[in-house]
Protein backbone atom coordinates (compact mmCIF):
# COMPACT_ATOMS: atom_id res chain seq x y z
CA UNK A 1 0.00 0.00 0.00
CA UNK A 2 1.58 3.46 -1.01
CA UNK A 3 1.57 5.99 2.15
CA UNK A 4 3.06 8.95 3.11
CA UNK A 5 5.94 8.48 6.11
CA UNK A 6 6.27 11.14 8.63
CA UNK A 7 9.05 9.76 11.13
CA UNK A 8 11.94 7.73 9.67
CA UNK A 9 11.83 4.09 11.58
CA UNK A 10 13.06 0.42 10.29
CA UNK A 11 11.17 -2.14 9.51
CA UNK A 12 11.27 -5.94 8.92
CA UNK A 13 10.60 -6.71 5.32
CA UNK A 14 10.89 -10.35 4.14
CA UNK A 15 13.43 -10.91 6.62
CA UNK A 16 15.54 -8.12 5.91
CA UNK A 17 15.45 -4.87 8.08
CA UNK A 18 14.78 -2.02 5.67
CA UNK A 19 15.17 1.82 6.68
CA UNK A 20 11.79 3.95 6.10
CA UNK A 21 13.04 8.05 5.68
CA UNK A 22 10.01 10.97 5.11
CA UNK A 23 8.33 10.90 2.04
CA UNK A 24 6.26 8.24 -0.12
CA UNK A 25 6.58 4.27 0.19
CA UNK A 26 4.85 0.76 -0.42
CA UNK A 27 3.98 -0.99 3.11
CA UNK A 28 3.08 -4.40 3.29
CA UNK A 29 -0.80 -3.72 4.02
CA UNK A 30 -0.32 -5.66 7.10
CA UNK A 31 2.10 -3.17 8.96
CA UNK A 32 0.26 -0.06 7.42
CA UNK A 33 -2.61 -0.17 10.65
CA UNK A 34 -0.09 -0.57 13.26
CA UNK A 35 2.20 2.69 11.89
CA UNK A 36 -0.76 4.62 11.07
CA UNK A 37 -2.37 4.18 14.88
CA UNK A 38 1.76 5.34 16.10
CA UNK A 39 1.29 8.30 13.65
CA UNK A 40 4.51 7.10 11.53
CA UNK A 41 2.66 7.37 8.70
CA UNK A 42 -0.22 8.77 6.82
CA UNK A 43 -2.76 7.08 4.00
CA UNK A 44 -2.27 8.23 0.41
CA UNK A 45 -6.07 8.46 -1.05
CA UNK A 46 -6.48 8.55 -4.78
CA UNK A 47 -8.03 11.30 -5.24
CA UNK A 48 -10.05 12.50 -7.80
CA UNK A 49 -8.86 14.77 -10.34
CA UNK A 50 -10.52 18.01 -10.54
CA UNK A 51 -10.53 20.67 -13.25
CA UNK A 52 -10.75 24.06 -12.12
CA UNK A 53 -12.41 26.39 -14.48
CA UNK A 54 -12.58 29.68 -13.91
CA UNK A 55 -14.01 32.43 -16.16
CA UNK A 56 -12.43 35.70 -16.59
CA UNK A 57 -14.22 38.56 -16.03
CA UNK A 58 -14.40 40.31 -19.33
CA UNK A 59 -14.94 43.76 -20.48
CA UNK A 60 -17.73 44.55 -22.79
CA UNK A 61 -15.73 45.56 -25.59
CA UNK A 62 -17.62 47.87 -28.12
CA UNK A 63 -17.51 47.31 -31.51
CA UNK A 64 -16.09 50.49 -34.10
CA UNK A 65 -19.07 51.17 -36.09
Amino acid sequence: MKVKILVPFRFEVDRKVVEFEPGIAELPDDAVDAFLRARYIELIEDKPAVKVVVKPKGRATKAVK
